[in-house]
């Protein structure tokens, strides 16, 4: 054997034999089921139903959240709609504002003219 070896065959002891296997066999079955790995099939039963009630709540709550969101995305796009049109109407508006404005200004260079 090299250094830093361990010899295993030496911890075996032959005339132990079945009780030193029952006694690794239940100290592996404390440790599991302390440990968590082991559960009841009650509770891995439980648990997967848990879990698909979970996940079909998570779909329905997708589902509602997307129609939620092209709720919002079609209000949005009307009030965008509604805004281009008002401004718009004010562009227009202000070009009528501004005709009338020189159109004014040029009655008054008329009748400014004839009476000077």
């Amino acid at each position: 054997m090299g250094v830093g070896s361990v010899d295993f065959t030496a911890l075996i002891n032959p005339d132990a034999g079945g009780w030193a296997a029952f006694v690794v066999l239940v100290v592996s079955l404390v440790t599991s089921i302390a440990r968590g790995w082991l559960v009841p099939r009650r509770t891995v039963d439980t648990l997967a139903e848990v879990t698909v009630r979970i996940e079909a709540v998570q779909a329905e709550r997708l589902t509602e959240s997307v129609e939620r969101e092209r709720e919002w995305r079609a209000a949005w796009l009307a009030s965008e709609e509604a805004r281009r049109l008002l401004a718009d109407q004010v562009g227009d508006l202000l070009e009528y504002a501004r005709t009338t404005d020189a159109f004014i200004r040029g009655l008054k260079q008329v009748a400014g003219g004839e009476h000077g």
